[in-house]
């Protein structure tokens, strides 16, 4: 029978550090996103886009 050195992953298939890193990178692009949403809104009210 073949045994190996590292451990089983969790039914999920992911880590509890891989979780977390998914989590911060999740975070991180949704912070961007809204950034760039706000960003846009407030170039198209200071130049008169948005009626």
């Amino acid at each position: 029978m073949k045994t190996s050195s590292t451990p089983t992953p969790p039914p999920s298939g992911l880590t509890p550090e891989q979780r977390r890193r998914n989590v911060r990178t999740g975070l991180l692009l949704a912070a961007f996103a809204v950034a760039v949403l706000v960003w846009t809104l407030v170039r198209a009210t200071l130049y008169g886009v948005v009626s």
